[in-house]
């Protein structure tokens, strides 16, 4: 099988310390992936790292009923700052009402924009 190497990967996570056990496996990494460079980094707002939330609606439709409509109107506009606040808080208002921890999921992703 022909692989083709990946020009750069890079490896964002806000804990130092987890960036660095990590780093601990760097040349196992670039040998199987073929990386030509690794970098490690803190910097999620340098590299364009978003966060939304997504909601599990089987577990809010019940909790919210008649609701749940603006609340999942209202889930679009939610910023990637308002989601890493809940990340810290575990909990978050939306629409008027609050929303915790068991009622989202958070998700993230690197804008290539």
């Amino acid at each position: 099988m022909l692989q083709v190497p990946l020009r750069d990967l890079i490896v964002v996570h806000k804990d130092q310390q987890y960036l660095d056990d990590v780093k601990a496996f760097e040349q196992y990494i670039v040998e199987e992936l073929r990386i030509q460079k690794l970098t490690f980094t803190t910097d999620e707002d340098g590299h364009g790292v978003l966060y939304k939330v997504k909601a599990d609606w089987p577990v809010l439709g019940k909790k919210l009923k008649k609701d749940m409509p603006k609340v999942k109107n209202a889930l679009a506009s939610v910023t990637s700052g308002e989601v890493k606040r809940f990340l810290e808080t575990k909990s978050i208002v939306v629409a008027g009402i609050t929303l915790s921890e068991e009622d989202l999921q958070v998700r993230f992703w690197m804008n290539s924009s």
